[in-house]
């Protein structure tokens, strides 16, 4: 019976091992090394950065108990079955165990990403209601205006027209300045010509 059977490590960024449950941790003195602190992940995102563990099926063990009927081994080779099982009991546990933390890794950064997301999502909400008040107030100042630019193109048009009465109004001045100047002239070329031809 074989007791060279080991785990997995887990191991930080570095690459430093944060923990170990394999057979060979165990102590000089034949106990089984426990888990401490540094076989868990202190950041609640660390396991990102870290990895994560992958399921495996658990080493087959390394007594063959044997069935009914089957001769029943000396006392030193049951001996030797109770220590093999109790180093495979062990390493199941600190499998158990270390899986367990890596969930409690996994869960704890899924907690980090949803509040994350709540953020975001509370943000992008903010900001959508912010642009819907500003359409609303643009609509508003908008629809304000709207009566006020009708006026000003009324007054452009009338503005417009009087312009161009004005221009017609000018235009018939003039026809009347040269008209009543030609008059004047002949006016005065017939008097002129009276004079000239009366008797004196």
């Amino acid at each position: 019976m074989s007791n060279s059977d080991e785990s997995p490590r887990a191991s930080n960024a570095a690459g430093t091992p944060y923990g170990s449950y394999a057979a060979n941790d165990s102590n000089s003195d034949g106990s089984t090394r426990e888990l401490g602190p540094d076989d868990f992940f202190p950041n609640r995102g660390a396991v990102c950065a870290t990895g994560f563990e992958r399921p495996s099926i658990p080493p087959r063990p390394s007594v063959q108990v044997p069935a009914v009927g089957d001769p029943i081994p000396s006392v030193d080779a049951l001996v030797q079955d109770d220590t093999a099982l109790e180093h495979d009991t062990h390493v199941l546990r600190s499998r158990l165990e270390l899986m367990t933390a890596l969930n409690a890794g996994l869960a704890a950064h899924a907690s980090v990403l949803h509040e994350g997301l709540d953020v975001l999502r509370d943000r992008a909400r903010e900001g959508y209601n912010i642009g819907l008040d500003a359409v609303d107030r643009l609509s508003r100042e908008v629809e304000t205006r709207d009566p006020t630019l009708r006026e000003l193109r009324d007054e452009n048009v009338e503005l417009r027209a009087r312009d161009s009465c004005v221009t017609e109004w000018k235009t018939q001045y003039d026809n009347l300045c040269r008209t009543t100047a030609d008059e004047a002239a002949a006016y005065q070329d017939a008097q002129d010509r009276a004079e000239a031809v009366s008797p004196t």
